[in-house]
């Protein structure tokens, strides 16, 4: 069984959804049947996947879903059945494969008021999906898995009653009713092990950036996962491939980090699925942050976790077209900022080449692509 897995660089919105469906269609080119498994985060993802210019933005779902590949949530994943429901909505024509493991953390809509009427969260940084709220609910108190019992009414009442006692909230009806009706119109399965074979290719799809991971991250601008390898099983890590993404430039939406040199492109015209809203505010840009990249493979070690278990790396730039209407890149590297010329794909990936050689990880191979919506590698 072949395994790869997927990680962001940084912050978030580096192109992993793109990256998890062009894994998934080399897969089927090749014969193989891909699997895609969500290991962290929750539908605060907003991956961004075209095909046959069809475009979808995968928050539950992994980013195979227009290849009808299947889904599988592991217990790490934050599950709310409201956004998982909302999304299979837009894909109920593709009939989408989804199966949850039993243990899943369960968001319920009074962790997302509890969240966005907090005012610790809003300014630590916040998607508005109640996934702290969720976090600091199961750690501080003993909650019975819900999932193995979807179909049973009187349990899933039950268990809003439980989280509503621990919030001491009013009981909305309404909201109660939708989350009722959403565990039982979502067509999933609960099962500790996807159904997979031999002749599978499985598809560690990452949500997040190493760079917001709870322990590795800057707090206190983090996400309360590990967005990392810490959650990947160590039979999985075995001489597996990891795919680490990264823009052609700086991307931050949220509270935190802002972009040390302001990003001087022309993005007017790009097509761009992060927009300002209430909670994250403005999608900020910058000038491509090599130390920024370094400090990801320092703090998560990941030279360490490629000798223990043979891991092979490979580096994927996406989003190299805008470095090419522009004709060049920007970058900044031991605090200096650099403008480099960019007139094809190749000078991209030289640049890249010669940025990597003194980290302590070593890649198998260095990939440069289009935006999103034309992937190309």
């Amino acid at each position: 069984m072949r395994r790869s897995i997927v990680l962001g660089l940084a912050f978030g919105d580096e192109g992993k959804g793109a990256t998890t469906q062009w894994l998934c269609q080399q897969a089927l080119k090749y014969g193989r049947n891909p699997y895609v498994i969500r290991f962290n985060g929750g539908a605060q993802a907003a991956h961004t996947v075209n095909l046959n210019s069809e475009e979808h933005i995968c928050s539950t779902y992994g980013s195979g879903v227009l290849l009808g590949v299947p889904t599988f949530l592991e217990r790490d994943f934050y599950f709310d059945p409201i956004a998982a429901f909302n999304e299979y909505k837009t894909l109920e024509t593709k009939s989408p494969s989804l199966f949850v493991h039993p243990d899943c953390r369960v968001v319920t809509p009074y962790d997302i008021m509890a969240g966005i009427n907090n005012a610790k969260v809003i300014k630590d940084g916040t998607c508005g999906k109640g996934i702290f709220q969720t976090f600091k609910r199961y750690n501080c108190s003993n909650f019975q898995s819900v999932l193995p019992n979807k179909d049973k009414e009187d349990f899933l009442r039950m268990f809003l009653y439980q989280v509503r006692r621990y919030y001491q909230a009013e009981k909305d009806y309404y909201l109660e009713d939708l989350f009722v009706q959403s565990m039982k119109d979502l067509p999933f399965s609960v099962t500790s092990k996807p159904p997979i074979s031999d002749d599978t290719e499985v598809v560690y799809e990452g949500a997040q950036g190493l760079l917001l991971d709870m322990d590795y991250g800057f707090y206190p601008h983090v996400t309360p996962s590990h967005t990392g390898l810490d959650n990947i099983p160590p039979d999985v890590l075995a001489d597996a491939d990891v795919y680490l993404v990264t823009r052609t430039y700086t991307t931050r939406h949220g509270n935190g980090y802002e972009p040390r040199q302001p990003l001087s492109w022309d993005l007017s015209a790009k097509h761009e699925t992060n927009v300002e809203n209430e909670y994250q505010g403005k999608f900020k840009t910058g000038a491509l942050d090599f130390d920024l990249i370094y400090k990801a493979i320092d703090r998560h070690h990941l030279d360490v976790w490629q000798q223990k278990h043979h891991l092979q790396y490979h580096l994927m730039v996406t989003h190299g077209d805008l470095a090419l209407q522009n004709s060049y890149i920007e970058y900044i590297v031991h605090n200096q900022v650099f403008k480099e010329k960019a007139k094809d794909l190749n000078d991209i990936k030289q640049l890249f080449i010669r940025m990597m050689e003194n980290v302590p990880v070593t890649f198998q191979s260095i990939k440069v692509s289009l935006s999103p919506e034309g992937l190309q590698v």
